[in-house]
């Protein structure tokens, strides 16, 4: 697997994937947000980076499954972004 890591949503960059590269930046994504849940369960805090990169890696990953699924997942996504921003223990 290829790591893409979600610095930023690019719309454009999800349009043009197909094939081997989409499933790897799914993937990819999936990784992101569930180390960021993993870190705030195991040690109550997580690091800022790692959380804009997960709620990039959320909405990266929802824009990922619209392209082939419409309406996938009930608002999952959005309630995990959600959760994500309003978390405050933050390592300082």
């Amino acid at each position: 697997m290829k790591y893409y890591p979600a610095d930023s949503v690019d719309e454009n960059f999800i349009k043009n994937m197909s094939g081997e590269e989409e499933m790897n930046v799914v993937q990819s994504d999936m990784v992101t947000y569930a180390a960021a849940f993993a870190q705030i369960k195991m040690t109550g805090k997580i690091d800022e980076r790692l959380k804009l990169r997960a709620i990039n890696a959320i909405k990266r990953f929802k824009l990922c499954c619209q392209r082939t699924d419409g309406n996938f997942d009930g608002g999952i996504t959005d309630k995990m972004t959600e959760d994500l921003q309003t978390f405050e223990g933050e390592y300082k």
